[in-house]
């Protein structure tokens, strides 16, 4: 390995979620190198309903190797795998999945050739699979026949696959994150597109070899299929764009065929596992045409005059966790359809939100308007659902959060009650939301004395948008929440929505008829004026007015 301060050559890094008999497997075959460089283990749980079994604590009691577990809020696997990332301390980073067994010297291949290639920057093992089933053959056939297929003369391949990547720590994208957290499925693929762009191919190891240790029977396997299709399709028409590009044109799905159809006729079993893994491919291009119908697409989307993220409960979390840990600034605020009415009426509001760096889709309104006028899919995203997952990963960072807003007291009551859900919360500063200039002084000099990483601002549309727009530059070390109402729910003062009525986005129906008072102007005239600045818009658009 080439000269480094640090204290291993390599980290592993090991996601998890519930697959504890898989995980067992794949330690033991971790802790069986032979002739590897020094080494620690990470594994990261990203929320397991159960806890970990006893064989997992004997087993980072009683080794060698250094093992370190760490528990997130169920973020999602690319989530995790950042999380791991940034916990490491070898020179490289090698990605395992919890059904990954790596064989006995796979280790000591990466080390000799990450130094005999010191300018490289990814490494991809060979991955295989086990020949007892079915499972295992249809997958071998095909990984072998994608592996051969994109393998370059010399030496690289257009192909990531993080159930046995290795990465050098040195690397940096621009946010800082490896793996795209919003990436269901395909965050891997994501990163080859990335790494294609800076010129930076993975260098192909087939001497390290990895085994998936499958334990999935052939029906619901070949089902699954619908879902992968689905939720990779973005990864895959992204990365396939990159890779034709570095082909010059040439497509890689003719080079995969003809490797199949070779590798089918060395096999015994070789053509019904060709037919397998066809009904599989079949599968996954009815889910990718799916998500090319009804999919949720990601980016900032345009609605009415105001603009819209598409963005998941767990990617938001992930980029307020990240911003929160790396002390870098980051304001995030919502929009639902009283805020689109307020946008259209008023300019400095609607210029205000799009300038926040994240904006979501807090309302059932907005989802309709996007997908009317622009045929887009997003999801609703509201902090009544994620609040308490984003709670639960500050308490696992160590993170110190604040709340401001509501009226006296209030967010001390929230406080109180958060503390009994989530005890390890290190709620350090509450503050009502109505401040006089000096009152916001002096909460602008605790907030930075307390070393506040995240703030939840509920203080109402515009006011809170208004007021961390302006506070921004003097907290640019901190991430900025704004929630509205959210800690009058969170507190009692309001009726909290049954989580059905907020799966089905009947949430502005249990307003209104619990509290008419407070929102009966705003459902019972915003939905028709909603409707008529919907109906403006489309008819500015079909005329082509310049006012669109």
């Amino acid at each position: 390995m080439t000269a480094s301060i640090s204290m291993f050559a390599l980290t592993v890094v090991i996601p998890i979620r519930n697959r504890w008999g898989e995980l067992q497997a794949c330690l033991d075959a971790v802790l069986q190198q032979r002739e590897s460089p020094q080494y620690e283990i990470v594994i990261v749980d990203d929320g397991s309903e159960e806890p970990p079994p006893e064989w997992l604590r004997q087993t980072i009691s009683g080794c060698g190797v250094p093992i370190r577990m760490k528990r997130q809020a169920p973020l999602g696997i690319p989530a995790a795998r950042n999380r791991g990332t940034s916990l490491a301390e070898g020179d490289l980073i090698l990605f395992l999945d919890s059904d990954s067994v790596p064989t006995a010297f796979s280790f000591a291949s990466l080390a000799e050739c990450a130094a005999t290639y010191p300018k490289d920057t990814a490494f991809q093992f060979r991955i295989g699979s086990r020949l007892e089933t079915w499972v295992g053959r249809m997958d071998d056939l095909f990984i072998t026949a994608v592996q051969n297929a994109a393998s370059t003369k010399d030496g690289h391949i257009l192909y990531a696959d993080g159930a046995g990547l290795a990465i050098r720590r040195s690397y940096s994208v621009q946010d800082g994150t490896w793996f795209n957290p919003s990436a269901v499925r395909g965050s891997d693929t994501l990163l080859l597109a990335e790494l294609l762009k800076q010129g930076k191919l993975p260098r192909f190891v087939p001497t390290a070899m990895v085994y998936h240790d499958h334990r999935q029977s052939l029906f619901p396997y070949l089902l699954r299929h619908i879902t992968i299709g689905y939720r990779s399709a973005r990864a895959d028409t992204l990365a396939r764009v990159r890779v034709t590009s570095e082909r010059k044109g040439k497509t890689l799905r003719r080079d995969i065929l003809r490797e199949l159809v070779i590798h089918s006729r060395r096999r015994r079993w070789g053509y019904s596992a060709f037919a397998l893994v066809l009904i599989a491919g079949c599968l996954k291009l009815a889910g990718r045409i799916g998500h090319s119908v009804v999919g949720v697409k990601p980016g900032r989307h345009k609605v009415l005059n105001s603009s819209v993220d598409g963005l998941s409960s767990a990617e938001l979390i992930s980029r307020l966790i990240q911003a929160g840990e790396r002390k870098r600034s980051l304001i995030a605020t919502y929009l639902n359809s009283w805020s689109l009415i307020r946008a259209e009426r008023d300019p400095a509001f609607r210029e205000s939100v799009t300038n926040f760096d994240l904006c979501f889709a807090d309302g059932i309104g907005v989802v309709y308007a996007l997908f009317l006028t622009r045929g887009i899919r997003l999801k609703k995203v509201t902090a009544n659902d994620f609040h308490f997952v984003l709670f639960q990963e500050a308490a696992n960072r160590n993170l110190n959060i604040a709340f401001v807003g509501s009226a006296e007291g209030v967010a001390e009551a929230v406080a109180r009650r958060t503390r009994l859900a989530v005890p390890d919360l290190k709620v350090v500063l509450c503050s009502s939301g109505y401040l006089s200039a000096k009152d916001e002084q002096n909460l602008v000099h605790e907030l930075k004395r307390r070393d506040v990483r995240i703030v939840l601002v509920g203080r109402g549309q515009p006011l809170q948008e208004l007021w961390v727009q302006r506070i921004r530059k003097v907290l640019p070390d901190t991430a900025l929440l704004c929630v509205g109402g959210l800690f009058d729910y969170l507190s009692g003062r309001v009726k909290p929505t049954p989580v059905w009525m907020r799966r089905f986005g009947f949430e502005w129906l249990h307003r209104l008829v619990h509290h008419p008072l407070r929102y009966g102007y705003r459902y019972l005239f915003g939905g028709p004026l909603l409707f008529w600045y919907l109906v403006k818009h489309q008819v500015l658009r079909i005329i082509g007015s310049p006012s669109e």
